[in-house]
Formats: C-alpha cells, structure tokens, sequence
C-alpha cells in the first residue's frame, strides 16, 4: 500500500489533521485475528496502563496479524545495519546515541516493490507498540477509547505508511505523490519525512525520480544530505502544521538545513524515538485529540473494532464516506 505522505501545504488546518495523505493500493492483507500471548507483569500496570484498556488485546492482535501478513512491503531483503559503515555515521549517530538505542532494532532491506528496486534504512515498531499508542492515543481525546477512534487510529497509522519509519533511503510510492504523474517513483526520506536531495534533480533538487536508480546510486542515497524537508511526520502521518498548531515552537519546525541540522528532522525523529520506550506517542496523540475534535473518527462508527479499511480512511465526502464505511 502506497504510503504516504503528501507535500502540499494545506491551508486549512482542519483538513491537515485528518486525511490528505495520499491514497493507497488494494494490497492491503485482509486483518485476522490471532491467539494472543499472555500480558506481561508489569510493576506500572494500572488503570492508565494501555493493557488495562479491554479493547488493547484485540488491537495488538489485529497489528500482529498486519505485520505477519506482508504489508510492510520493503521488509524484504533485510539486514542488521553496518553501524560501522564510514558513510552512515553521520545519519545513524543520533540513533545510536538515544536513550532507548538499546532497544533498537536498524535494518538495511533491500526490495521491489511495483517493479523497482529500492534501499531502506528502518526502524519499524513491534505490535506490542503500536497498540500501545493507539490506546494512549483515544485516551488523549475526549471520547477516550472508542471503537471508532482506535479503528479510525490504527488505519491512520498503517494505511499512510504500513506502519513503516524510514531513517535514510528510497521509498517506492505513485509517482503521483512527487508531482510526476502515473506510475511509480522512488521518493527520497530521511527521519520519516519525504526529503528533497540534489542528486534526484540537480541543482535544486527534488524528491523523487522515476527512473531505476542503480545499486550504488541506491547506496549514495542513504548518506546524502537533505535539502529541505516536506510536510508528513510518518508513521503518525502528522502534518508539520498541525504540529505547530498544537503548540510546538516554530523554531523546531524549519524545513532547511540550519548548521546541518533540519529542525524539523530533528522533531519528528526524537519523537519518534522518544516514542519506542513509551506507551505515548506524543505526535500520534496530537493527530488523534484533532481529528477527535473535527468528528472525522464518526465515519469509522459501523466498522467492527480494528477494521482496516484505507476507503474508508481516504475518503474525501460524504458520498464516498457512506460508500466506503460501511
């Protein structure tokens, strides 16, 4: 499923916190559920404890079976990553210097996917996880864990990007999401953002690039430097403008390169590092306390709990949101 992130600054902040994503392929697999594995004990487990919520065992289920099922497309060829490796210093160095580092697991995968090849550096959160901001999420908002807000929170963060987090690499998405047209492209990112690089388009750069890109061009790729950054936070798929919105200084959302450093690289990355040794995400919470506040999570009120249903999620009016809720 294609993925992610569009680039074009929506003016309305209300529409920023809900769906301008792009759209997804039909190649979703279909959500089964799973035997679930006993809780662990925990010393913290209480009423604000994730897995005291009832409906936090169906979720975690539902993400298991999503990421068993093959819809993390570029977890393919996958290896731990060189952190050894001269050229990915510069870019794996705040990684490794977190305080959860211990806990990471950085993958180099190598995939196809619509017939091009592509190269990703990823750190992808477990079910456990992911079910776990769901239901911090919901309980950020005012109608706390609804049905429909945690469905409506897990498409939004696997339909955008499959639950996927791309340190440095190449993302095969429609071209469409770059501007260039039909078919397919390889879209640059960098800390879960889509980033402008020179050498897709020099001088000024861009994007993404629809031709083949080689194998030691794909290489290259994972250590150039950003030109300036879009919009999307992945995997919350959180607009840069909602962010601000919600009070985070502007200063920690500048696109360029300042020194280089992007600030809002910079942002988006600690928190979602931040958020891999936490029950809260906080960017998630912030995208579900909106969209809880603009009624978008309603259209999601005659799904089963956990329902994938990107229709749904993509939606753009009330015809298509009868028609594809349902």
């Amino acid at each position: 499923m294609k993925h992610l992130l569009g680039f074009i600054l929506l003016a309305n902040v209300a529409l920023i916190s809900t769906v301008s994503a792009p759209r997804p392929d039909t190649r979703d697999p279909a959500v089964r559920h799973t035997v679930s594995t006993p809780r662990a004990s925990s010393p913290n487990y209480g009423l604000d404890d994730p897995q005291s919520d009832p409906s936090f065992e169906i979720i975690r289920d539902k993400f298991t079976a999503l990421l068993a099922g093959g819809g993390q497309y570029m977890v393919q060829q996958c290896v731990d990553v060189d952190t050894t490796d001269p050229a990915l210093l510069a870019v794996l160095k705040p990684y490794k210097d977190h305080a959860n580092a211990t806990n990471f697991k950085l993958r180099d995968c190598k995939y196809n996917s619509e017939g091009r090849n592509g190269r990703v550096i990823m750190l992808n959160a477990d079910a456990d996880r992911l079910a776990r901001w769901t239901i911090s999420a919901c309980k950020a908002t005012a109608q706390g864990t609804t049905a429909r807000c945690l469905t409506g929170v897990l498409n939004d963060l696997w339909c955008p990007s499959n639950s996927q987090f791309p340190i440095s690499g190449t993302v095969v998405e429609p071209a469409e999401n770059c501007g260039q047209g039909s078919g397919s492209a390889l879209i640059a990112f960098r800390d879960g953002v889509t980033v402008r690089l020179k050498s897709f388009k020099p001088p000024n750069g861009a994007t993404c690039v629809k031709q083949q890109l080689t194998t030691n061009q794909l290489a290259a790729v994972l250590s150039e430097p950003a030109l300036k950054s879009a919009f999307y936070a992945r995997v919350a798929n959180t607009h840069l403008e909602l962010l601000l919105a919600s009070g985070v200084p502007p200063e920690k959302l500048g696109r360029l390169p300042v020194e280089g450093k992007t600030p809002y690289l910079e942002t988006v990355r600690t928190a979602y590092l931040d958020a891999l040794g936490s029950d809260n995400y906080s960017f998630l919470s912030t995208w579900a306390i909106s969209n809880a506040n603009k009624g978008f999570f309603e259209r999601f009120t005659n799904l089963p709990l956990g329902r994938l249903k990107c229709g749904c999620f993509y939606a753009d009016n009330p015809g298509q949101i009868n028609n594809a809720c349902h």
